[in-house]
């Protein structure tokens, strides 16, 4: 099966991190296993829509150097348990880069995800003007 992709990052042993299109997700996979897109496949817009958090960015130590753009999968976990039961509301803070600037709201108390993780997780995340995805 064959999947659209943009290439991320290129590593030194003909390997690449690339970003399905249309879905979000990255991976790590060998170079023999990208080919040139049809242009007929590329007349459908990409499908994953990219969104950051406003104003936050990985800590050092949260930084995921697979992607050179995420948060890790440790800091995923750990906040996992803290934010999975909650809904939030995305509120949209601006278009830049064709990414979208958002900050999610907790249904249920009102606070805002970028406000607690500054202030209540500050080990994890830091402000930033240039968001990271």
């Amino acid at each position: 099966q064959l999947y659209r992709v943009r290439i991320i990052r290129i590593h030194d042993n003909f390997k690449y991190t690339v970003q399905y299109v249309d879905y979000g997700n990255c991976e790590t996979i060998k170079g023999n296993m990208i080919f040139e897109v049809d242009p007929e496949f590329l007349a459908c817009p990409f499908q994953a829509v990219e969104l950051c958090l406003d104003g936050v960015r990985p800590a050092p130590e949260n930084f995921d150097q697979t992607t050179g753009h995420t948060w890790n999968q440790n800091f995923l976990r750990k906040m996992g348990d803290d934010l999975l039961n909650n809904r939030y509301r995305c509120r949209v803070i601006c278009l830049r880069d064709h990414t979208y600037h958002v900050d999610l709201v907790d249904l249920g108390e009102g606070w805002s995800l970028q406000d607690y993780l500054l202030k209540f997780k500050s080990r994890y995340a830091k402000g930033q003007q240039d968001d990271i995805t």
